[in-house]
């Protein structure tokens, strides 16, 4: 996936958040205004998203940081770019993202240091597809799909070509399950699993769930074999629900969740070493979010045409 931002816009947003429950519109700096949704990382004050031409039907990857938005110097691709921002071996902030053509897709990296895009040939195969990367310093995670198999979360290097299988979740009847964001650090890996339609899963009164997603959490010890968890899944509430937007940071897992039986949708913010919780109504027209540090950013679609990406100052008010 890949997405055209008005570059500079900054202003401060009121009345559209303050519905849900954020009432300090003092917190809210609009980033960009857009035409076509788009992921969104971000990663020690740098935010990345993807700039849609409609006169081109192509996208730009762009991002900013100290207050100035720029463009990557890479190519426009068709699709949004999937990107994930993180640090290097050496603790520059770097974007990891994949390109399609017709000879499948690969992983490729960008140094924003250098403005310089290098294909990460190691884990990128021509048999499969390699897809939703996250990096932290020499470890690359990422989705690999296509032939017999099923779509797959896989962890290795940005240099190297072996890589391992960290695992999966719930299979469907459809054969559609796939992993969907990857959120990666020191130690943890987490990511969303959309498993499609499941025929045993109803709301109340009968009403079929349109999906069943899981948040699933991968830890990683060295020298020992990767375990995984499965923290949530299901629909309608507190432990079934849709998930989406996993980030890791400091011990905390936070995402979004979507009550399908009842179509509210909350951030969550999990302790992951005492396993508590706070939740928070999420903005009205919330397309993507990822928190960084104290500060989250959202993208928020309120209007068919009305795109905007926003960063929000402690949105759990801590």
């Amino acid at each position: 996936m890949r997405w055209q931002a008005k570059i500079g816009v900054v202003s401060l947003l009121a009345g559209m958040l303050a519905a849900t429950g954020y009432d300090r519109a003092d917190a809210y700096v609009q980033i960009a205004r857009l035409t076509k949704p788009t992921p969104i990382s971000a990663f020690r004050g740098t935010v990345a998203w993807s700039s849609y031409s409609a006169s081109r039907h192509r996208y730009r990857l762009v991002y900013r940081t100290s207050g100035h938005t720029r463009l990557a110097r890479v190519r426009s691709s068709a699709e949004p770019f999937d990107v994930t921002l993180g640090p290097d071996g050496g603790g520059q902030v770097v974007a990891v993202y994949s390109r399609c053509s017709r000879g499948g897709c690969d992983l490729f990296q960008y140094r924003f240091s250098s403005h310089r895009e290098t294909v990460l040939d190691g884990p990128s195969t021509p048999r499969f597809d390699e897809t939703t990367p996250a990096v932290w310093g020499s470890r690359l995670a990422f989705v690999r799909s296509g032939g017999p198999r099923p779509a797959s979360v896989r962890l290795g290097t940005r240099t190297g070509a072996r890589s391992i299988t960290v695992g999966s979740g719930t299979p469907d009847s459809l054969n559609t399950a796939r992993p969907e964001r990857l959120a990666l650090d020191a130690r943890r890996l987490a990511y969303a699993w959309n498993a499609g339609t499941a025929d045993d899963q109803r709301c109340a009164g009968d009403g079929l769930i349109p999906d069943l997603t899981e948040l699933w959490l991968a830890t990683l010890s060295p020298g020992r074999p990767v375990s995984q968890r499965l923290l949530f899944s299901g629909c309608g509430g507190a432990s079934e629900s849709t998930f989406a937007d996993p980030t890791l940071k400091d011990d905390n897992l936070y995402f979004s969740y979507r009550d399908c039986c009842h179509g509210r949708k909350l951030l969550r913010r999990l302790d992951l070493a005492t396993g508590a919780t706070a939740d928070t109504p999420a903005p009205a027209g919330l397309v993507a979010y990822v928190q960084d540090g104290p500060s989250a950013y959202f993208l928020l679609e309120p209007g068919a045409t009305d795109i905007r990406l926003v960063r929000a100052v402690a949105p759990f008010g801590d």
